[in-house]
């Protein structure tokens, strides 16, 4: 049940985050561990797509807003309640709050994530996902334990500066095929140039996407079917295919 009105589905945009009917606290919270160790003896095993499940039939007006407005509201809310995580966890440090307080705070940013779960993907498994993730141990070292060194990651949506240098390779081969577009070509090579040295994904992005742009242009012109040609737009085409496993775009 709602931990603010205490009923199923919750009904705290009519009452204003507080019980149907007046209760005192210590009533309330009775009630609440009361039903909780019931789901439990029923449930003893936590499994994730039973909070999925509970959650989303918990708050059924997560989806309805969804559908009329977009996920605004529900990211919204999670990153307010990532918020409230960091006041707590500083609280905790300043000796101000207890650390239930953070484990209140984080049970409230997984039932966000779970919500949008089953909003997102109703028919898929959130458990086995999650096990799919992590089956060979850490998806970054592959390792059980993980065997990673501080900080580190995979880095799959930041770019990746070796991609970005065969990929200017490629356009200064067309140049070779295509000398008449050379100028904006020259302006392509000269933006990776600038990525490679900021390491920038946002200019990446942005100076792939505008290549992309300058190679259809480039396409549509080539007309002739001399031997040049050819290579040329067998080198546009590598380029495009080289685009499509850019990960970070």
């Amino acid at each position: 049940m709602c931990p603010y009105c205490l009923v199923k589905p919750c009904v705290c945009i009519k009452t204003g985050k507080k019980p149907v009917e007046y209760i005192p606290e210590w009533k309330a919270s009775e009630e609440i561990e009361f039903k909780y160790n019931m789901v439990r003896a029923a449930n003893p095993l936590l499994a994730l797509d039973l909070a999925v499940e509970k959650i989303n039939d918990l708050y059924p007006a997560n989806k309805h807003i969804w559908n009329a407005a977009g996920p605004t509201f529900q990211f919204y809310r999670i990153l307010e309640e990532l918020g409230e995580v960091h006041e707590a966890y500083t609280g905790y440090l300043n000796g101000n709050r207890k650390i239930e307080n953070i484990e209140e705070e984080l049970a409230d940013v997984f039932a966000w994530l779970v919500s949008t779960w089953g909003i997102c993907y109703p028919t898929l498994s959130l458990a086995d996902e999650f096990i799919g993730y992590y089956y060979q141990g850490c998806p970054v070292c592959v390792s059980v334990s993980c065997k990673c060194p501080d900080h580190g990651d995979r880095g799959e949506r930041l770019v990746k500066i070796e991609q970005l240098t065969k990929f200017k390779e490629k356009i200064e081969e067309l140049i070779t095929f295509a000398p008449a577009y050379k100028e904006s070509l020259d302006k392509v090579v000269s933006s990776l140039d600038v990525v490679a040295e900021t390491k920038s994904t946002t200019g990446a992005v942005r100076t792939v996407n505008q290549a992309k742009t300058i190679l259809q242009d480039i396409s549509s012109g080539l007309v002739a079917v001399d031997s040049s040609t050819k290579n040329a737009n067998s080198i546009m085409k590598g380029i495009m295919e080289m685009i499509k496993v850019f990960g970070w775009m």
